[in-house]
């Protein structure tokens, strides 16, 4: 599976998750007040691996995103 488009994302939240905020279950994620910003934040990302101007900064060449990847040597881990 190559890299989620925003709206790929957005539709995910839509699994029938249980989710609760400030002690409230949130029945729709990507309408909530609050939990709204949080999933417009993580779509920029999504969108920015889409443009291809931004892609090797987040992919490196890869197929995946370079923050869903193991660490491959030490430095990775303070980057």
């Amino acid at each position: 599976m190559g890299i989620r488009t925003p709206q790929q994302y957005f539709d995910s939240l839509q699994d029938g998750r249980v989710v609760y905020c400030l002690g409230e279950q949130v029945k729709d994620v990507v309408n909530h007040p609050v939990l709204s910003i949080c999933a417009d934040w993580m779509a920029v990302d999504y969108a920015l691996q889409q443009d291809l101007r931004y892609q090797d900064l987040h992919t490196e060449g890869t197929e995946h995103p370079i923050y869903s990847q193991l660490p491959e040597f030490p430095m990775r881990l303070s980057m």
